[in-house]
Order: structure tokens, then C-alpha cells, then sequence
């Protein structure tokens, strides 16, 4: 494969307790108690669960009763999340739908000539990027002559017509679209890339700026995998967690799509173990104003203040680094994270045990043992209650007081 792979792990909901502990020992969650019925009926919500990541499959599941909803094909989601993009190809032409993220229902279905994927969608659904696939034979016939070319489309998500076409020399990847912006990562050497520059396409200009996009005074070349991600609903940042390849480091690459301005945020690495950076993940505070980094692993918590651009707060506790001897495929990261509705309680996971960060006093708490892969946690809009969702079981529900195991109500208790 001839650029840097890009895999980023699952965005997820999620919400769950606290209280300090020091070693890293299991708590087993109890088993539920079938006759403790809840006391009114919960209201209806849904959680949505991206098992193969951000650019996979979408689940949703109904908080109530646990049942599974709908399931969407593998796709995007816009970062408002009000619309969720697919596309399908035979070879000779592609096929793009957009769904209701929220009832699984389709809204449109456009068809394209030619084999693309889908790359890119923008803040609040309007426009989409699409990458042509190249062949095979392109690709070697390219390696050949040690250069290589992309083709990229934006279209109206709207009426499905096709508004600019790109035609770039070298091996570029869509990072997102915002506005009339169009921004890329161009991987460098085209053939076997081992760095990689940030550039802007003007799509007002038909143009691709010539100096790539860095922070003032920056001349470090920027190396690595994208291995997490998450955008602002609002539009106005895109974070994605990059695990260098030259330094042994973890580091968010924030790009302020208002102002055109990236700049590289070192996290705590500790001894540079590639293999337990793996098992950072990243979460938005509600408002905006910050980006939560946790690693179970490695027993670090980060807090990262996006107007001041840097890490404002760091704790440490005693992380699960037994998770790394367990099977696991450094393609698909198993850490998830997200934060409760009042932004006081992140949950987090290395993929096997669940923890909580409280984000007022700065104390971790946990782990609390699941004892199955965890494919996405969510919690309820009042915070009461964490979910967990796993591989091949069903959706579990948990008291984020007491850690007490519940029980789902019946599907009429719910009002369906």
C-alpha cells in the first residue's frame, strides 16, 4: 500500500463513575438482578456503536430495552451528526446513499460513474469527498515510474451533481472538507511515503496553495499513523491522534478549520512503547473547549485546552499493561472514549476493562471488568446509566452509582 495507513478507532458515546484506585485489579461487575425492575420507564434513546471505526458500520441500539434498532452500512457520519454517507461500487459505477442517522431511514440514493470511495464529508452534511479506487495495474504501472496521481470529486449531497473535480500529481489523501476548503494529506515519497505535509485546495480557485500548512516556526517533518479521531460538531476542529513513527510518541494533530491552522500536541508517551500508545483514544468536552486524551494502558489522562493549544493537565494511575499481551490486531484499535452530557464523567476503555475519569476533581477510578471485547460504551442522557457493547453479546446496562448490573425493561414497559 502506498501511503500511511490511516485506521481510526471508533467515536463513540459513552459516560461512567469514579473514585480513586491504585491497583489495577478487575472490579467484577455484578450479574443483574432480575427482580429489581427500574421504578419508572426509561426514556427512549439511542446509542450508536462504530465496531470496525469511524469509517465502518453504524449500530444503533435502543437504550430502553436493548434492542437492536437498525444497522447502517459502512459509511461516514457528519461531525453534526444528522446524516450519515455510503458508498458502493461494482467497478463501473458507484452508488451514494445518505440515511437519517437517527431512524436508519434512506433519504437519497445517487449513482456515479466510475469506481470512488468515499473520503470526506463536510461539518454539516452538505458536501462529500470522493477519492477514486485505482487499480492495480495503475498502482504498479505507477511504482514503476516512481510517481502516482489522484482523482478526487466534491458533490452536492443535496442533489447528488458533481460541483469540482481534482486531478492532483502525487499521492494525496482527503483529510475533510469545510466550506471552500478542501484539506489533504499529501504523503511523501509518493511510492513508500514515510512523512507527510498538510495541504489546502482552494475550491473557489480551482487551486492547490503551494506552501503546505504548518504552525508558525515549525519545521519538524511530521511522521505517522493516524490512529484516532474526532471532529467538533461545529465545524471548527479537527483532532486526530497521529502515533509517530520517528519519535515513539503520541501527539494530537489539531487542525483549526476556521483559521486554516494546524498545529502538533505532544501526550504522555512514557518509554515510547509503540504498542502501548496504541491504546490511546480521544474525547470532546461538550462545549468545545477541550480534547480529552486517555490511554488505560499506559495510566494516563490528558487534558488539552484548544484555545490555549497545549496540555493544561496530566494524571497518572496505574494502567492495565497486561492488555497489550492479549491477541491484537494494531489495524483495528480496540480503545474507546466519550464523555457524559454535563461533561463531569469520560469513560474510557482499553478494549477490555472500563474506567472513569472525573473531569472536576482529576481522579480515575476503576478498572471495572467486563470480561468481553468492548465494541462501544454509551450513557444516558441523565447520566444514570453506562452501556456497554460487545462483541457477539448482548447490549449490558450498568448503574453509574452504584455499578450495580440492571436489567432492561420489557419492550412495553418502554412504550414500543
Amino acid at each position: 500500500m502506498n501511503r500511511i495507513t490511516r485506521p481510526l478507532a471508533a467515536l463513540l458515546a459513552l459516560t461512567w463513575l469514579a473514585a480513586c484506585s491504585a491497583p489495577p485489579t478487575p472490579t467484577a461487575l455484578p450479574a443483574p438482578a432480575r427482580d429489581d425492575a427500574p421504578p419508572a420507564a426509561w426514556p427512549l434513546e439511542l446509542l450508536f456503536v462504530r465496531p470496525e471505526g469511524t469509517k465502518g458500520s453504524l449500530v444503533a441500539y435502543e437504550m430502553a430495552d436493548g434492542r437492536q434498532h437498525f444497522s447502517l452500512p459502512a459509511g461516514m457520519l457528519s461531525a453534526d451528526r444528522k446524516r450519515f454517507y455510503a458508498a458502493d461500487t461494482d467497478g463501473s459505477e458507484t452508488r451514494l446513499k445518505s440515511f437519517d442517522p437517527h431512524t436508519g431511514g434512506e433519504q437519497s440514493d445517487f449513482t456515479l460513474q466510475g469506481a470512488w470511495a468515499l473520503s470526506g464529508v463536510s461539518p454539516t452534511g452538505r458536501w462529500l469527498a470522493l477519492t477514486r479506487i485505482v487499480s492495480e495495474s495503475e498502482e504498479q504501472a505507477w511504482a514503476a515510474a516512481n510517481q502516482w496521481k489522484t482523482d478526487v470529486q466534491i458533490v452536492d449531497a443535496q442533489t447528488g451533481q458533481t460541483a469540482h473535480r481534482l486531478s492532483l500529481d502525487g499521492n494525496f489523501e482527503v483529510e475533510t472538507i469545510s466550506g471552500k476548503s478542501l484539506f489533504l494529506v499529501q504523503h511523501l515519497p509518493a511510492i513508500n511515503p514515510d512523512h507527510y505535509l498538510i495541504r489546502l485546495y482552494d475550491l473557489s480557485a480551482e487551486t492547490l496553495i503551494a506552501d503546505p500548512l504548518r504552525s508558525k516556526g515549525a519545521d519538524e517533518v511530521m511522521a505517522g499513523l493516524a490512529w484516532d479521531g474526532v471532529a467538533s460538531p461545529d465545524g471548527l476542529w479537527l483532532l486526530t491522534l497521529y502515533l509517530s513513527t520517528r519519535r515513539n510518541v503520541a501527539f494530537i494533530h489539531t487542525l483549526d478549520l476556521l483559521n486554516k491552522f494546524p498545529l502538533c500536541i505532544d501526550l504522555p508517551s512514557a518509554g515510547g512503547d509503540f504498542d502501548q500508545l496504541k491504546y490511546y483514544s480521544l474525547s470532546l468536552s461538550p462545549d468545545g473547549l477541550k480534547v480529552y486524551a486517555t490511554n488505560a494502558v499506559l495510566g494516563a489522562v490528558a487534558e488539552v485546552d484548544l484555545s490555549q493549544r497545549q496540555v493544561t493537565r496530566m494524571v497518572f494511575f496505574e494502567g492495565n499493561r497486561s492488555a497489550t499481551d492479549a491477541n491484537y490486531d494494531p489495524q483495528s484499535p480496540t480503545a474507546r472514549s466519550a464523555i457524559s452530557r454535563d461533561g463531569q464523567k469520560l469513560y474510557f476503555t482499553s478494549g477490555q476493562d472500563v474506567w472513569a475519569y472525573d473531569t472536576k476533581a482529576g481522579t480515575v477510578s476503576g478498572p471495572y471488568a467486563v470480561n468481553t471485547p468492548v465494541l462501544g460504551l454509551g450513557v444516558s442522557s441523565d447520566g444514570k446509566r453506562l452501556y456497554v457493547a460487545s462483541a457477539n453479546q448482548p447490549l449490558r446496562v450498568f448503574d453509574t452509582a452504584s455499578g450495580q448490573a440492571l436489567s432492561f425493561q420489557p419492550a412495553n414497559a418502554s412504550g414500543q
